[in-house]
């Protein structure tokens, strides 16, 4: 079981990163140059496990077998270049450093880019004694390929030196040339491998796409911040799939938006991916999330109520009706929370009295905390709902939800923004609440959902929490801010037109490889953010991927609800209804509302399932899918697997280490495996 058993030590080393810091006895230029080198080659080859798939000194990079002369000379890869100019590999390293960084901290924390990759070289020179020199490579996040031979700790490519320092074996060692000439035969060539970056264009945007870059460039030069360069066409089509549909997109897809030279493929894409059904499963999860449709324990919906509230939100999203409207809808219902569903609004909620409806109310679409406001505005705000009722009937678990008549009479009030309400006993005090909310000229309602877009798209709030806007917590950029909610009142809260105007922005289509200090790129959105998956679409994608489905259900409340197994995660209709992995990925409990509720930061728990579980192993193991691209010749088999799983064409140097490893009959089953667990595969970057 030697498989089994490197595996769980690949495991243990990605779970306590502490133990990765190993010493190194290598010179200081040695180590520099093994990491520049390393840093080129694929993250996959840097996952494959090291027993079946690679020598140690194998699995880095093309240029892992480097000769040393007896004077311990530093091989020439590992010098500095002496034009200045920065080559292919090292813009690929660039990224590897992004995407293999620290990991996020706090719910939809980006990768910190400014961090030591885990994978990189490490090497311990010989003397001239006849101790060999040793190098040891680091595999997915530090696991060592190093091999003790006689006493000593060396790397299982390292070469046996004769006292005068000469290789012994060296015809024995592994040859960079054999892949390379592996790489000329037709059927590799076929493929028109490159070695630029798969990441980014070489320059960034010229002219601005619309007013958001105006903004932003503005705002880069009050920095002094240089944005980055524009992304692939590659990443930029993977991009557009996940952020407005949740999914990944198939081979041909992305070929087709590959293959496509007109100057509109962008807009026709997004377009149609909003036309999509996708579309609507997707942000019938997100809006999910916010509006709490849950069935169980806290907010108690109960499942036929939760379908309909499910279903009224899909409806809405479908027929594109306006933010507004369905704001509207869902303050003024009446009616059978089994039959109405958008009167589940006042039932999704911990607590069903008037303060905690106004709360709902102000965290919900104004992305307030109702708490922070002051006693005499939240006894204002209160007083719109205090004739709301909740009445039971001999339907079990039925509520209907109308106005108090016992309550009539003259009121008079204050709205949120000071304006005074004198109004006679018949009229909807939630009508008159929500006509505020939602007029034309009212900043609250649209800058709150501008808010939040454009944390959805981009990925990087405006004002952060974006639930918690405040004079205290002033935006990153207020004139951007006022820009998207003045855009979304003018176009009469069309959601859809606003999400397209974030992504066909160059501020959108930005690599996630900054050209500036990380940190204050990130903030002030001269990069494009790298972001954890939703735990709902990594499973998705699994399941696409491999041709496998999942089991969702929920125990409680009785009676049970089990989905059939061709349901994607994505459309789950209830937030009570889920799996021990979408709880593991930080899944949402829609108890309270607030955005920090969906848990996007990675942690080892998480780490040791997509590499050791029985879950995962066994999707790949047995997907119909997989054994289909098996089977293909080598070189087919390998780009598709890139194609399928990270969106891409793989490069020259990723095709150079997959062509060292050992060619045992599992090899192209592994790659799945180690592209899986790449830091590219289960980001949006």
């Amino acid at each position: 079981m030697p498989g089994v058993f490197f595996r769980f030590l690949m495991c243990a080393l990605i779970a306590y990163p502490m133990c990765l810091r190993a010493q190194s006895a290598g010179a200081q230029a040695d180590s520099a140059g093994a990491v520049k080198e390393g840093a080129a080659s694929s993250v996959s080859a840097r996952a494959l496990p090291e027993n079946r798939q690679m020598k140690a000194s194998e699995s880095a990079t093309v240029s892992a077998k480097k000769k040393t002369s007896d004077a311990g000379e530093t091989p020439a890869a590992g010098k500095a270049r002496a034009d200045g100019k920065t080559s292919a590999s090292e813009k690929v390293s660039g990224a590897s450093k992004v995407l293999n960084a620290g990991k996020p901290s706090g719910a939809g924390g980006a990768l910190a880019a400014d961090r030591v990759p885990g994978a990189a070289d490490r090497t311990a020179d010989g003397t001239a004694d006849g101790t060999a020199k040793a190098k040891k490579v680091s595999v997915a996040g530090g696991i060592s390929g190093g091999k003790k031979i006689s006493g000593v700790d060396k790397g299982s490519g390292a070469k046996k030196t004769s006292p005068k320092g000469k290789a012994s074996n060296s015809k024995k060692a592994p040859s960079a040339d054999k892949s390379a000439e592996i790489l000329k035969r037709p059927e590799w060539k076929a493929l028109k491998l490159s070695d630029a970056s798969p990441y980014e264009t070489g320059a960034p945007a010229q002219a601005p796409a619309n007013h958001i870059d105006v903004i932003v460039r503005s705002l880069h030069k009050s920095h002094s911040l240089a944005p980055a360069n524009q992304a692939s066409d590659a990443v930029l089509c993977r991009r557009l799939y996940l952020g407005l549909t949740g999914t990944l997109p198939t081979v041909e897809q992305l070929r087709a938006y590959l293959d496509d030279a007109s100057a509109d493929k962008r807009e026709r894409l997004i377009d149609a991916l909003m036309a999509s059904d996708n579309f609507v499963d997707y942000w019938a999860l997100k809006f999910g999330d916010i509006f709490r449709v849950k069935a169980e324990f806290p907010v108690n919906l109960w499942p036929n109520a939760a379908q309909a509230y499910d279903r009224f939100i899909r409806e809405c999203i479908m027929r594109n009706v306006s933010y507004g409207e369905m704001a509207r809808r869902m303050l003024c219902a009446s009616g059978s929370n089994f039959r109405v569903g958008e009167v589940n609004f006042y039932r999704a909620m911990q607590s069903r009295d008037a303060p905690s409806m106004a709360s709902s109310a102000a965290l919900t679409f104004m992305g307030m905390r109702f708490e922070k406001l002051p006693r005499e505005k939240r006894d204002q705000m209160s007083a719109f709902f205090s004739r709301v009722l909740l009445k039971s009937t001999k339907e079990w678990k039925e509520e209907v939800v109308v106005n108090d008549i016992s309550k009539r009479a003259p009121f008079k009030g204050v709205l949120p923004d000071g304006w005074e309400v004198d109004v006679g006993e018949e009229a909807d005090l939630r009508a008159i609440f929500a006509g505020w909310l939602t007029a034309k000229g009212n900043p609250y309602f649209s800058r709150a959902f501008a808010n939040r877009a454009w944390a959805w798209i981009f990925g990087q709030p405006i004002v952060s929490p974006v639930d918690d806007m405040f004079a205290d917590n002033p935006p990153v950029c207020a004139e951007l801010l006022d820009f998207l909610g003045e855009y979304f009142q003018s176009q009469n809260f069309d959601v859809r037109k606003l999400f397209k105007l974030i992504a066909m922005s160059n501020t959108y289509s930005q690599s996630f490889i900054p050209r500036s200090e990380p940190g204050a790129a990130r903030k002030f959105f001269a990069v494009y953010p790298v972001q954890r998956l939703d735990a709902e679409v990594i499973i998705d994608a699994l399941c696409a991927l491999t041709g496998s489905t999942e089991i969702y259900s929920s125990t409680t409340p009785e009676p049970y609800t089990t989905l059939p197994n061709y349901a994607r995660a994505i459309a789950l209709p209830d937030g009570s209804i889920t799996t021990s992995f979408l709880e593991l990925f930080g899944k949402p409990a829609r108890d309270t509302g607030t955005a920090a509720e969906r848990v996007n930061a990675a942690n080892s728990s998480q780490k040791l399932h997509m590499v050791n579980s029985t879950h995962i192993r066994s999707k790949l193991s047995r997907s119909p899918k997989l054994r289909a691209i098996f089977k293909l010749p080598a070189p087919q088999a390998f780009r598709t697997l890139y194609l399928s799983i990270l969106s891409r064409e793989p490069t020259r140097a990723e095709a150079a280490a997959y062509l060292k490893a050992k060619p045992d009959w599992n090899r192209v089953n592994d790659l799945a495996w180690a592209l899986v667990n790449t830091e590219e595969f289960i980001n949006s970057h």
